[in-house]
Parts: structure tokens; sequence; C-alpha cells
């Protein structure tokens, strides 16, 4: 299969502008997109998670002799046009996608998931996104980039989610919000209600990128430390 039918075959590629001037349909709008068939990709090197898994722990630890010790990493190299860790995410030629359109596809599920929270419906953690969540975030993210479609079981979706969304949670809402999810979540867990008789508890909290923030229960109320 030539370069033209695999690209027809999972649908166009557009430019960065297009993709979030694009208008994020209701989901019973969505078109449901057949999924693509690994034989018809043999160049895609990341098909399923365990192959991205194994190629991070072949590479754990080592030490390309050929790269610039004083490239920039993170947002930074993001912003220049590089694609240093998102590697899983690639087009039919196994080729991963630049920072550039890494950038706008984080930009599209930001959009996907604040459409949620302006309607109340975003969850605190990714973990408890409900199915009509999930799959609008990640039918409009195989629709508006097809790179997605090219795994088993929507895995690289799952995966950019997973390693996104709590940042954009605290940023959207703000640590209030994690606390008072962090209450609620005491409190589903059978917590009792608190008095003044009962005076500190503490625990800790993870945000996204391994921040750790520390509670402690004061006088009736969970306060940050």
């Amino acid at each position: 299969m030539n370069r033209v039918q695999l690209t027809s075959s999972i649908g166009p590629r557009s430019g960065p502008s297009s993709h979030l001037n694009s208008p994020i349909q209701p989901n019973s709008q969505l078109p449901d997109l057949p999924p693509a068939v690994e034989s018809d990709h043999p160049n895609v090197r990341f098909w399923r998670r365990s192959q991205w898994k194994a190629h991070n722990d072949k590479h754990k630890g080592v030490t390309d002799p050929t790269s610039n010790v004083n490239a920039v990493r993170g947002k930074t190299a993001v912003s220049q046009g590089e694609n240093v860790a998102t590697l899983y995410v690639e087009d039919e030629n196994g080729q991963p996608v630049d920072g550039h359109r890494l950038t706008s596809i984080r930009q599209l599920a930001r959009k996907i998931w604040n459409k949620f929270a302006d309607i109340g419906q975003a969850p605190p953690s990714w973990g408890k996104a409900n199915m009509n969540f999930t799959n609008e975030y990640r039918r409009e993210m195989c629709r508006q980039f097809p790179e997605f479609r090219l795994c088993e079981n929507n895995w690289k979706a799952e995966l950019l989610a997973t390693e996104n969304y709590s940042s954009w949670y605290s940023n959207r809402f703000g640590s209030k919000a994690k606390k008072d999810s962090y209450r609620t979540e005491k409190r589903k867990k059978g917590s009792p209600t608190r008095g003044d008789d009962q005076e500190t508890e503490s625990d800790t909290h993870i945000l996204g990128g391994g921040k750790h923030i520390k509670w402690q229960w004061e006088s009736g109320e969970w306060c940050q430390r």
C-alpha cells in the first residue's frame, strides 16, 4: 500500500490551524471512524502499548552519545518544534509528530476537556472519567488527528490524557478544587464527619507532574500545608 493509500485510509493530516478552528460537535453527531488495521500500516513502530513500554524499558538510563548535552527539553523543546518524550504519537511511516503538531494535539485535548468543564462534567482525575467523556475525547482526537487511530484499543489517546489531564485540571480549577475533591473522596471512603474534639489528621495528595501537596485536618476542614 503506497503513501497516498495509507493517508486516505486513516484520513487527511490537516495543519494545526484547521484543527483548532474546527468546532467540536455534540457527541451524537460525531462520526464513528472504522478502526485502522495493523497489517495495512507495517511501518508504525508502536501499534501496541507493550511495544512502547518495551522501547522505554530498553532506553531507560541510556544516554545517546550523539545527543547534545545542552539540548532543550520539555515545553521549550516542544515550542521549538521538537518532540522529545511523546514519540508514540507517530504517522503512518513511523515518524513521530513534531513539537508543533504535538502542541496542536494538546490544545485540542484541552479544548475537549474545557467543554465538559463548562457544563460541570469534568472529573477531578482521568481515572474517574465516565464513558461519555472518554468516548467523545477519543473520537474527537482520532477524527482531527488520525495518528491516534494507528494503535490498538485507543491506547495512544488514553496515554496522552493520562499524562496531561491532571495538570490541566489543576490549572483550570486551582488548588481549592483539588482540596474539595479530596474531601469528597475521603467522605466516600467512609471517613466520619469530624468535630472540634478531633483535632488533626494529615495526608498527602499528588498533583500533576508528581508534585506533592500536604493536607492537614484542622478545626473541621482540610488545610493545605
